[in-house]
């Protein structure tokens, strides 16, 4: 059960009245004060959904929460090394809300991050399983290798998920909110939480601004500390065998859901897991935050994920997305299908160089005003239908698809021209090409404003790995990383308030800053 919460005026008198009486470590001085503009009461009805209402009673589980915020912004990655800083150092123990004579062990810190992701730590997480053959794990990465890294595994699935959110689409939210029922137990409670604390004070402050939204998505891969190979379990002897000799008893698995993923930016295989981010940006000032954060497999492949990321924001949350910014892995039919017709969001992404088409013979001398193309004999082509997966308009040769007194004619250019029984074909793109004839048009300074605010993803990806330490956490589980994550983009919204609260503070003479 959990004992009646204070309220954050009650929470900031305290930290103030405590940590006057102590020094107070100067390099994490800001953490405090970053902490001070955190009000967790919207929180504690959410929190308190996950205890019994009777039973011993509980630590606060919002102090729990902010203390986690709190090694995060000290720059802390192990729990073990927070408790300890905590118990030796009153001022850490004081800002996340504990009495430092009673701070929480390192085992309750576990607990309630078990049941803030809904684990059952009763349940074996781990998974047993034969090791996988080196040798075919070596072919499946060297094809994926020598093919393009920005092809997706299953062809065609973008426009496959595509059909389906139209299928089942409904009327779009009014306003944006928060449904639970629509997430995982494992997002719901923290989701819950930072757009109910975090997102809704920066939508407040404007460093969100709702009438013009334009937000960028991208992927990033995370390395995960639990060991691709396994353990062993079994007595059975390898030493010196080759690989095909070598025993296929089961394994033991820290981390079962992790997988190998290929990152195009490092060059390299990681395996571990993704996270994809739609980051909030705004062209009237340079402050740019996380607004959908979403886990995925490391395998799977950035048009999917962008997808269901905008599906997440727009769909689910209802953000009123005008602007979206994705690099050229996001280039699929299908996504401008849902932006146009779905979401009624302007797509920014330019086109990838595997799309674009590349003439065997030569391209047609010219394009009449009604859009039909004039063949290199000087003939027009004919019209052989349309293509509607693809937004295209199909020309075949006049000389193989034209009426009798055509293809009695001599060509002229036969010889430079395909040889093919069927004809040389062509193919147009009228104005109604969702990928070609963007609400923004391609290339307009519009166009390349917006797409200059793609790096704000990268940025906010570089921040979370850098400066919140993500490449030095050693865990496993992607509810876990998924934790981290998070409490990394609440730690960012919590930079730009703090940002915003100096700013302010210089602007008025005479104010001391605290």
């Amino acid at each position: 059960m959990l004992k009646p919460s204070r309220s954050h005026q009650e929470y900031v008198a305290f930290v103030r009245r405590r940590t006057a009486k102590i020094p107070e470590p100067v390099r994490h001085m800001p953490a405090k004060a970053k902490l001070l503009l955190l009000d967790l009461t919207p929180a504690v009805p959410i929190l308190a959904s996950l205890y019994a209402a009777s039973g011993r009673p509980a630590i606060p589980p919002e102090d729990l929460l902010r203390s986690l915020i709190a090694m995060m912004l000290c720059d802390v990655t192990s729990i073990d090394l927070w408790v300890e800083m905590m118990r030796e150092h009153p001022f850490y123990a004081i800002i996340s809300g504990f009495d430092p004579t009673h701070v929480p062990g390192v085992g309750t810190f576990y607990d309630f991050m078990d049941r803030l992701l809904g684990l059952d730590p009763k349940k074996v997480k781990h998974l047993y399983r034969p090791k996988s053959k080196r040798r075919q794990a070596k072919r499946d990465k060297r094809a994926a290798r020598d093919k393009n890294q920005d092809t997706p595994k299953h062809q065609g699935i973008v426009a496959r998920l595509a059909e389906r959110f139209l299928r089942q689409a409904t009327e779009p939210p009014s306003h944006w909110h928060f449904e639970p029922n629509k997430f995982s137990r494992a997002e719901r409670v923290i989701k819950a939480i930072f757009y109910a604390c975090v997102v809704s004070k920066s939508i407040e402050l404007g460093l969100i601004d709702l009438e013009q939204l334009f937000v960028a998505g991208d992927g990033s891969k995370l390395r995960t500390w639990a060991n691709p190979n396994g353990r062993k379990r079994c007595q059975c002897d390898n030493k010196g065998k080759k690989g095909e000799e070598r025993c296929n008893c089961l394994r033991y698995y820290h981390d079962p859901d992790a997988r190998w993923g290929y990152d195009s930016y490092h060059d390299c295989w990681v395996y571990g897991h993704a996270y994809y981010e739609l980051t909030a940006y705004s062209l009237d000032h340079t402050l740019e935050l996380p607004l959908v954060i979403l886990m995925a497999g490391n395998n799977r492949h950035d048009s999917v994920l962008g997808l269901y990321a905008m599906h997440e924001g727009r769909d689910i949350l209802g953000f009123p997305i005008q602007v979206a910014s994705f690099d050229k892995a996001s280039d699929a039919m299908g996504m401008y299908r849902l932006g146009y017709e779905l979401w009624h969001t302007a797509l920014v992404i330019p086109l990838n160089e595997r799309n674009k088409g590349h003439f065997t013979y030569d391209p047609p001398i010219a394009i009449t005003p009604k859009g039909i193309p004039i063949c290199p004999d000087g003939r027009p082509m004919v019209y052989w239908g349309h293509c509607p997966d693809r937004q295209r308009l199909k020309w075949r040769c006049p000389l193989k698809a034209g009426k009798k007194a055509e293809r009695q004619k001599p060509c002229t250019s036969q010889e430079t021209c395909s040889p093919s029984a069927y004809g040389r074909v062509i193919y147009t793109y009228p104005r109604t090409n969702y990928r070609l004839f963007t609400p923004i048009p391609r290339d307009s300074n519009l166009w390349r404003l917006h797409y200059d605010h793609h790096g704000c993803v990268e940025r906010s990806h570089k921040r979370k790995k850098y400066d919140f330490l993500l490449n030095q956490t050693r865990t496993a589980g992607r509810e876990r990383w998924f934790l981290r994550v998070m409490l990394a983009a609440i730690c960012q919204h919590l930079d730009a308030w703090y940002a915003l609260a100096l700013q302010t503070l210089s602007d008025q003479e005479g104010v001391p800053i605290t």
